[in-house]
Order: structure tokens, then sequence, then C-alpha cells
């Protein structure tokens, strides 16, 4: 019997599906955080780093930038890194990038969703669907919106860092003890380290793309706590960049080619080349052999063996094959195997 439907019947279910849905997210958030606290505590242990500073060297660990500027130095934290790095550090690495690649997607939505707008714009006059859009422009909207957030990120960082840390003594253990920066000219008088447009720029491109040399890092309290943020969100956005535009790129070049191929190209050359048992006339066998092989689906040298093979059961040259001839071949391949053996 079904159940009884009300006016509330719509308002309860989603109650409940909120309910389940936060119930996922707490599953799978706290696992990682309790993870990402372990090392956290772990190197305030081990190190004796306060908080902040641990906080950003585990950023480091999850995103694989690592920097370099702050390394473990005793036995205790070298034995547990190695094993964290090895078994946890997937997990980590897994929950984060689905975390910041929902937040990603979220945002990339909102731009397509943008780009078709404008597009639509084109095919207003030609009443022509949405679906025809996405079709059209869906990769390269994708490889715009990721690409707009990939520069966001690489410009935040260029202009943050070069306006924050401009010239700094740096904090924690590296600090100089005889830099001043109270002004930008005693700060670089005294030692401390600069960071111009160039070296801004270099940083941030370098950090977001995870390579991370470690001649240019984040030295001030605030550099390190928005840089922590800063990372994660930029390396998520990056790897969506490059696999989005990458992607873009692959289908255009297939997309061209298939293009290319029209029946406009099949001369009597290539109709002679396609009518492989010379009948006359194109089965739809041989145009598909064809259409495979000139699309670069199958190699024409694997195209060949095929037929070959295909000739080989074909013992009448009736251009079909029954169950019959196919026992028939099995028997005698399995007799030629006991022959040679």
């Amino acid at each position: 019997m079904a159940s009884a439907h009300t006016e509330q019947t719509p308002l309860l279910e989603e109650k409940v599906d909120k309910i389940t849905l936060a119930r996922q997210v707490l599953t799978g958030v706290a696992p990682c955080l309790l993870l990402y606290a372990v090392g956290v505590l772990a190197l305030m242990h081990f190190e004796g780093w306060d908080f902040l500073l641990s906080n950003y060297v585990m950023v480091q660990v999850v995103t694989t930038i690592g920097y370099g500027d702050f390394t473990v130095q005793s036995p205790g934290a070298k034995v547990f890194m190695a094993f964290y790095v090895l078994f946890v550090l997937v997990v980590l690495a897994f929950y984060f990038q689905m975390f910041v690649g929902t937040i990603l997607d979220w945002e990339s939505k909102i731009l397509r969703k943008h780009l078709r707008s404008l597009e639509q714009m084109r095919y207003s006059r030609n009443d022509v669907a949405d679906t025809q859009i996405i079709k059209d422009y869906g990769p390269a909207n994708q490889a715009l919106a990721s690409a707009f957030m990939f520069l966001q990120v690489l410009l935040f960082g260029t202009v943050f860092f070069r306006y924050m840390e401009h010239c700094t003594c740096s904090y924690g253990p590296n600090v100089a003890s005889t830099c001043k920066d109270d002004t930008f000219e005693h700060c670089v008088a005294t030692g401390g380290y600069v960071k111009d447009w160039a070296s801004a720029f270099y940083m941030s491109a370098i950090t977001l793309t995870t390579i991370g040399f470690g001649d240019y890092q984040p030295r001030t309290v605030l550099g390190r706590l928005l840089g922590m943020i800063w990372m994660v969100l930029g390396v998520a956005a990056t790897a969506l960049f490059l696999s989005s535009f990458s992607s873009y790129l692959f289908e255009k070049t297939k997309k061209d080619k298939y293009c290319t191929v029209d029946t406009l190209d099949i001369t009597d050359n290539v109709f002679d080349e396609m009518d492989m048992d010379k009948s006359g006339t194109l089965t739809r066998g041989e145009y598909l052999a064809f259409t495979l092989v000139k699309y670069g689906v199958c190699p024409k040298e694997l195209m060949k063996e095929i037929n070959e093979q295909y000739d080989r059961i074909d013992g009448a040259k009736a251009n079909s094959v029954t169950r019959e001839a196919l026992r028939k071949h099995r028997r005698g391949n399995v007799e030629d195997f006991a022959a040679s053996a």
C-alpha cells in the first residue's frame, strides 16, 4: 500500500536529505581532520614548533609543494614523517582535493553558465537548444572557466606577497638576528628577504604548480597564515586548469580531424582501396573498416590482420561466416596445436 502524501511531505523529504548530506559530509571530513591534526601535533611534539608553523609545514606536505624552508630534524620526527607520508598522505590528499574540488566546481559551473548565456545570443535566431551550445562550447567554456580561476589565484599570490612581503625579516627559526624591517630601506640594508614583482610572480607560479624550489616562500605570520589557504585552493585550481585545457586541446584536435573526413574524400582510388573484396560495392563492414583507419582509431596494419583472420575463417569466400564455419575453424586450430605439441 502506497504511503499517503500530504502538503508537508516534500518538506520532510528535503529535511531528511539535508540530514543525510550532513552525515555524509561529517563522515568524510572527520577522518581527514583527525589525520591532519595528528600530523600537526606530532610536529609540535617532536620539533617544538608552534601551532602556526606546524600547520604551515603540514599544508606543504598535503599539497606536495615542499618548499624545504622547514624540515624535520629529530629522529622521532623523521621516523614519524616517513610512515605518515607513506600511509596517510594519500588519504589526506584525496579528501583535500575532493573538498576543494567541490568548491572550484561550483564556481566553474557559475562561470560556464554565464558563458553559455553569452553564447545563446548567437543561436537566438536559429532556435538551437542549450544542449547544442553545451556540445559546441562545453570544453571551451570549461577551459576558460578553469583558466579564470587559475589566473585569480596566481594574481592574488603575486600581488599579496609583493606588497605584504616586499621586504621582511621572516618569522620563526629562520629569522635573521640583525634584520630590522621597520622600513623597506632598513630591511634591505640589514639582510631582509626581498620580493619584487618578478620574484612574487615567480614564487606564485612555482608554488601553484607544486614544484616548490624553496628559494622563495611566505615569510611573515600573515603570509603563512593566508598562504596555507592559498596553497590548498591554488594547487587544486591549477590542476583543474591544466586538466581542462589539455582535454580541450585534445578534443579540439580530434574534432578537427573528424570534421575533415567526408564522403567527398572518397575518390575512385580510395573507393578501390575500401573495396577489399573487389565486388564493386562497399559493404557496411568495408566502410566501417575504412572509417576506423581514417580516424586513427585502428591502425591500418591491425585492420589488415583482422581481415586476414576473417578470410581464414571464411574459407568459402562467401563474405559471411556461419556458426559451423567458426566451429570448424576452432577444431582446426585445436588440431594444429595438438600436432605441434
